[in-house]
């Protein structure tokens, strides 16, 4: 058995492409910079007047431009460059943020009756969940790093 199909080089390869503690808590941070941001805007414009279903449409297309953008330059920027053209990174970040709407909404429509906990305790949990899912798909997915030049 040649080294590259070893146990042991497999378990290194993969612990390799772990991402850091920096990069964990620079998504973190980023999360509760972006969620800070999209609250504030929706507090802002309906405050100002603007109807609450306007205000959340527009602060959530920024608020997803924003999340995507920091992860793109800080969270997950790949001194190789990335393996993937902006244009699919934008695609696929679009699949992972539907997706992760998706499991948030549906948790918080089924779980609660399910588990007999309040829709608040399900929307924290389920946000967690996705949030999770969210770093793994990013991290391998859509922003992973292109091979070493």
């Amino acid at each position: 058995m040649d080294e590259t199909t070893t146990p042991a080089s497999r378990l290194t390869r993969t612990l390799r492409r772990l991402p850091s503690a920096a990069v964990i808590s620079k998504f973190l941070l980023t999360g509760a910079v972006v969620g800070g941001t999209h609250l504030g805007l929706v507090t802002v414009a309906v405050l100002l007047g603007v109807p609450i279903q306007i205000a959340l449409a527009a602060s959530f297309i920024i608020a997803l431009l924003m999340h995507f953008t920091l992860n793109r330059q800080w969270v997950f920027a790949a001194e190789s460059g990335y393996a993937l053209h902006f244009t699919r990174q934008g695609l696929r970040y679009v699949v992972v943020a539907a997706v992760s709407y998706a499991g948030t909404a549906t948790s918080v429509a089924l779980l609660p009756s399910l588990l007999g906990l309040p829709e608040l305790a399900v929307f924290f949990l389920a946000t967690c969940a996705m949030a999770s899912v969210s770093f793994v798909a990013l991290n391998f997915w859509v922003f992973r790093a292109a091979p070493g030049r």
